[in-house]
């Protein structure tokens, strides 16, 4: 990759603040969360991904907006 996700997720929300981005991270530690939560990241979910938990997670954000 050419850059990282926080770098990506810069980019996106330069060109639209309303596109939800959530993170996806193997790196669940309380540290990782509160860089996550401290960046442009609307949200993340840990992996291994469960897909109930990340379709609530996209509904919790797309009902936000």
């Amino acid at each position: 990759p050419l850059m990282n996700g926080y770098e990506s997720t810069k980019r996106i929300k330069e060109i639209s603040e309303n596109i939800p981005v959530i993170a996806v991270t193997a790196y669940a530690t309380e540290e990782e969360k509160i860089k996550i939560m401290n960046s442009d990241f609307d949200g993340f979910v840990s992996k291994p991904i469960h897909a109930i938990l990340l379709k609530e997670k996209i509904i919790e954000l797309l009902m936000s907006k």
